[in-house]
């Protein structure tokens, strides 16, 4: 049977979202959307990548437990690879490499942001105005050097609040996707950001409200701030990412579903019509 992935490598967007109680939902619920998604594309011979996450029960050690039983082995491939950015990967010993790897994990540590001219590599928390601003440049590093390897990016869930990036990661990634045309599939049942994304297309809603407490209080200004203050090439506008978001179209998602199939998949929360449609937008892709 021919395995219609095979050689795609194909990202997963997935984290928690404060929403998951209000809808009746959990992480649990989340965490196997991610296992049955990650099911059928190790089937159809995908390679599956993803961005961060190394905590114990959290999504990235989920997929590592997948590798063996959902994918047929081939000499010197991974079918899972790991991104991670700098300085978190500083943190992984050399016991949780070899672990990795050994479960089929490539795990990719990606480099500091060249203008942040780090020539003593080491671990600091995100604790500080400044040290958030090297957390923030250093995550978006990741996520473009991420996007440049992939083929589509599947997308559900994720925090609007209490994320250590330039914007939520679930949008940044996203945003990054769609201006590079990447196919990008935007699934709504369990909220977050992703929700506000979907939102931000068909209703014109903003994805990011900037009154809100989380971006209202003393800590986050001082790091917006220094943010916008000391990066060279970009800014934290709020404005201008509901404004990306507001002028796209379905069609922008480049996913080979029409605009009723998207907006199916936009609300839908059945798990196995959800799969079945972002399947069906990547064979028609592909």
């Amino acid at each position: 049977m021919e395995k219609f992935l095979k050689n795609k490598h194909i990202a997963l967007s997935i984290s928690e979202s404060e929403d998951l109680n209000q809808l009746g939902l959990s992480d649990t619920h989340i965490k196997d959307a991610m296992t049955e998604f990650a099911r059928h594309l190790l089937v159809q011979g995908a390679t599956l990548v993803y961005g961060g996450d190394l905590r114990p029960d959290g999504f990235t050690e989920v997929l590592r437990e997948l590798m063996y039983e959902y994918w047929v082995e081939e000499k010197g491939a991974f079918p899972f690879k790991n991104y991670v950015a700098y300085p978190i990967h500083l943190k992984i010993g050399k016991g949780d490499k070899n672990e990795y790897k050994g479960k089929k994990v490539m795990l990719i540590e990606v480099e500091p942001e060249e203008s942040l001219n780090i020539t003593n590599p080491q671990y600091v928390n995100p604790d500080t105005p400044e040290n958030s601003y090297i957390w923030a440049k250093c995550l978006t590093k990741m996520r473009h050097q991420m996007n440049s390897e992939i083929d589509a990016r599947i997308v559900i869930g994720g925090k609007n609040f209490k994320y250590k990036g330039k914007y939520p990661g679930i949008v940044e990634e996203t945003q990054i996707a769609i201006e590079s045309k990447k196919p990008v599939y935007l699934i709504g049942a369990f909220g977050g950001a992703t929700l506000n994304m979907i939102q931000a297309i068909t209703e014109q809603k903003n994805v990011i409200d900037g009154s809100k407490p989380f971006y209202t209080n003393a800590d986050y200004e001082k790091f917006k701030n220094h943010y916008n203050e000391t990066s060279t090439n970009e800014q934290i506008d709020f404005e201008e990412l509901n404004q990306f978001f507001k002028t796209l179209n379905v069609s922008d998602l480049n996913n080979g579903l029409d605009k009723k199939e998207n907006e199916r998949l936009f609300y839908t929360p059945h798990l196995p019509e959800i799969i079945y449609l972002v399947l069906k937008g990547l064979r028609n892709w592909v």
